[in-house]
């Protein structure tokens, strides 16, 4: 096997160096956070007196930082941001949710625009519309029509009990056309 190659070659190292320290860059902040405090509970098992505060107290003192601001500072971390840039920021989140005025009845908690604003008055967002005449007269004619009620016999106006099928039954027929009509009613009803 004389085309074998021997040992190893390394290839594009540089770059994959680059974006190995890219991204282990995107988990250091950019600048010192202030440091968060868990408190942890104490053991009282084995104490006398456990009433009274059982922590040491600590001789170092807390190192002060600005506060955690997203616009001018940078935490790629996935752990918990410091507390003080969010408290800073609570009115401000306040007022995005609208949760600012109480719910009240009168016109100061509420913001309606006026009527020249462009909620109103939307002429910049559409060219103007030509008016055309109108050609046809039907268009927009009212039709008549006679009145019609299918129900001659005034079957069904009980609201309970309403046996429709002994109302065509005990049914007094006038004419021929009425009794003609009951009869076709009662096989309807029938089926």
């Amino acid at each position: 096997m004389s085309n074998a190659v021997q040992g190893v070659y390394y290839c594009n190292q540089y770059r994959t160096l680059q974006l190995s320290n890219r991204m282990y860059e995107r988990n250091v902040p950019g600048v010192p956070l202030q440091m968060n405090y868990e408190t942890r509970p104490v053991d009282t098992r084995f104490k006398v007196f456990p009433i009274l505060d059982c922590r040491m107290p600590s001789y170092t003192k807390c190192e002060r930082r600005p506060i955690y601001n997203t616009r001018h500072m940078f935490a790629g971390s996935s752990q918990a941001l410091p507390f003080n840039g969010y408290q800073a920021k609570v009115d401000t989140e306040s007022a995005l949710k609208n949760i600012i005025f109480p719910l009240q009845e009168c016109p100061q908690s509420k913001f309606i625009p006026g009527t020249r604003s462009d909620m109103y008055n939307t002429t910049y967002l559409t060219p103007p519309i030509e008016t055309t005449k109108m050609t046809n007269n039907l268009l927009f004619k009212q039709e008549k029509f006679a009145p019609f009620n299918p129900n001659m016999c005034n079957l069904g106006k009980d609201r309970f009990n309403n046996f429709t099928r002994i109302q065509v039954k005990n049914l007094g027929m006038k004419d021929s056309e009425d009794a003609r009509y009951a009869k076709m009613v009662a096989e309807h009803t029938n089926n």
